[in-house]
């Protein structure tokens, strides 16, 4: 087991894949969008002659806190890809270099999030942070303090999935080096049916929400992995034009029947297994478009992307200011048309203005960890 410290990356020719921050946009609007629709106050079906009451924008908002499950699918494939590279080029993965990498990555953010919302404290009308949950804030542990500790809504909330994804990162490279060695795949598998029976133990057995417990997210993880192992395979069948739109119309049909089959007690754990899926599904279907694009939208969406760890974190930020001053925010409308593009908006610019001025010189330093080159 390496645990070697900072050394170059292996020379090699690295190439952008644009598809990639396409589905991390994705994710993080999907969810943006299910919160200012749907935990704006707007689920609430009253004739308010606004544009989100409208059944298929309502049944799209149903279906946007899938992004989260995306963003793990993306977790399993890119730090997959970067390990089965580095495994193959040396015959082992560096643990401790991968703690590092992840560390300069996640924690300078996570906790200058954490600090903001103990500021907003004095300027905002919603709680934004409490006393009680800094323990779970500190040791990444969020989601059991909401699973177990009955932990208030506030603005700092929106870090549970980050503790999710950090106790992961915890025996994710150790489990691959002992798996990848003799099959990546083999490995790939045990995480997928690890995560679907605890799905399927909360579901049915343990009477707990799989949203917030850790081994369920290992189901779409282990579908990111095999993704990674799989790669070339998901661009071979580009030019199938009818394979293409049968699986953007099945998307389309799930999209918009989530909320029937997640209502469903005996079928509900279908919606896991799907959403799973997204990460490869969209992958084959987007790549082919955004590579060498010039349209100016999937640019747009692109740019996105590449700050989607910010502005996961501050949609939510702005999102519990805007309800706790009622800035273009009811009670009983939830948000206006103005209000959900101001969100959007800020929520842009906070987050580039991070990712320009704070996060990027964490990620150049964190590149003296990478053993191999990155696309």
């Amino acid at each position: 087991m390496s645990i070697a410290g900072a050394t170059q990356p292996t020379k090699q020719k690295a190439t952008y894949d644009p598809s990639i921050d396409f589905i991390r946009f994705l994710a993080f609007f999907f969810v943006f969008f299910t919160h200012f629709v749907n935990h704006g106050g707007n689920a609430i079906q009253v004739d308010t002659g606004q544009w989100w009451n409208n059944e298929l924008i309502q049944r799209f908002a149903d279906f946007g806190g899938q992004g989260v499950t995306l963003f793990f699918g993306l977790t399993g494939f890119l730090l997959g890809r970067l390990l089965i590279r580095e495994m193959k080029q040396s015959g082992t993965v560096s643990i401790g270099a991968f703690y590092l990498r992840r560390t300069l990555r996640i924690w300078p953010l996570y906790f200058a999030f954490i600090a903001m919302c103990a500021i907003l404290n004095n300027f905002s009308n919603s709680p934004t942070l409490t006393i009680k949950e800094l323990p779970y804030l500190a040791t990444f542990s969020y989601n059991w303090g909401q699973l177990f500790g009955g932990l208030p809504g506030t603005m700092a909330t929106i870090t549970w999935s980050i503790s999710v994804e950090e106790q992961i990162y915890i025996l994710f490279p150790v489990l691959f080096l002992i798996f990848a060695k003799r099959s990546a795949t083999k490995y790939s598998m045990v995480l997928i049916l690890t995560g679907f029976a605890s799905v399927i133990g909360c579901l049915y057995f343990w009477h707990l929400n799989p949203a917030r417990f850790t081994p369920a997210f290992l189901l779409p993880v282990g579908v990111g992995l095999l993704a990674a192992k799989f790669e070339d395979k998901l661009d071979r069948p580009a030019k199938k034009r009818l394979i293409r739109y049968l699986l953007v119309a099945i998307l389309i049909l799930y999209i918009f029947t989530f909320r029937n089959i997640s209502a469903s007690h005996n079928f509900q754990f279908l919606t896991y297994l799907a959403s799973a899926l997204l990460l490869p599904v969209l992958i084959y279907l987007s790549r082919p478009y955004l590579i060498g694009t010039k349209n100016m939208l999937l640019h747009g969406a692109v740019y996105i992307g590449r700050r989607s760890y910010g502005c996961y974190l501050f949609h939510w930020a702005i999102w519990t200011i805007m309800v706790g001053k009622h800035i273009f925010s009811s009670t009983d409308g939830g948000f206006s048309v103005i209000g959900v593009l101001a969100g959007f908006t800020l929520t842009v610019i906070t987050s580039g203005l991070s990712y320009r001025f704070f996060e990027t010189p964490f990620l150049r330093y964190r590149r003296r960890f990478q053993k191999v080159v990155s696309p």
